[in-house]
């Protein structure tokens, strides 16, 4: 299978799913993307892959009935199961006010802290992985990932800034949806915006070294 895809230097010993195949509900989508991955890749931030798992489906789960089953089936098995990061949540909980897709507060609840850094994790090994599906290219260990979360208003500023590539869909439902665009003549230097369950928004700008410190997209 060749070299890893996802950190370019190990060799392909099995396929990874970007985005993780514990994001979506059972059955599990048809058209799922799967790419040659060593098995540190693979496997070796797992951790990382739950706890996005987990917030992604509390996160989501409040807004619609689509998305509402991703707590039964995701959030509360894996709680119940993994008590370190029971235990993590319950101490980042805080009071809040909820409210609904369009921001309307309907109640006084409780919030948790996102966890930056494995949502940083999965969406940089998705987009490598993504890189190498659409190019047939690895993005390598030479080229950095600056990953940001989107709000409603950055999104549509970014895909009017962007030439990007038509939305791309994952899932029986779309739950996953991106686009990407890539500089003419540096192919390793590209944009990627994704959406998840049509709540959850998140930018990924790919530097190429010799680029480095020449561009600065921040949102």
């Amino acid at each position: 299978m060749g070299k890893c895809t996802i950190c370019g230097k190990l060799e392909a010993t099995t396929r990874d799913h970007v985005p993780p195949e514990g994001i979506f509900s059972k059955p599990l989508p048809s058209n799922l993307i799967t790419v040659p991955a060593c098995n540190l890749c693979n496997n070796g931030t797992s951790i990382h892959d739950e706890n996005f798992k987990v917030l992604l489906s509390l996160y989501c789960g409040q807004f619609n009935p689509a998305t509402a089953g991703l707590i039964g089936s995701h959030a509360l098995p894996t709680l119940a199961r993994n008590q370190k990061l029971n235990r993590m949540l319950i101490r980042s909980m805080h009071p809040a006010y909820l409210s609904s897709s369009s921001r309307i507060i309907y109640e006084r609840g409780w919030a948790a802290d996102w966890d930056e850094t494995s949502a940083t994790i999965v969406i940089e090994r998705t987009v490598r992985g993504l890189y190498f599906h659409h190019f047939n290219k690895i993005l390598g260990e030479e080229t950095e990932c600056r990953i940001s979360q989107l709000d409603d208003d950055d999104l549509e500023r970014a895909i009017s800034i962007f030439r990007v590539s038509q939305k791309n869909f994952i899932g029986e439902k779309n739950e996953v949806v991106y686009m990407y665009a890539q500089q003419e003549g540096q192919p390793l230097h590209s944009v990627w915006i994704f959406e998840f369950y049509g709540v959850l928004w998140f930018f990924c700008h790919t530097i190429p070294q010799n680029l480095r410190g020449k561009y600065e997209i921040i949102y």
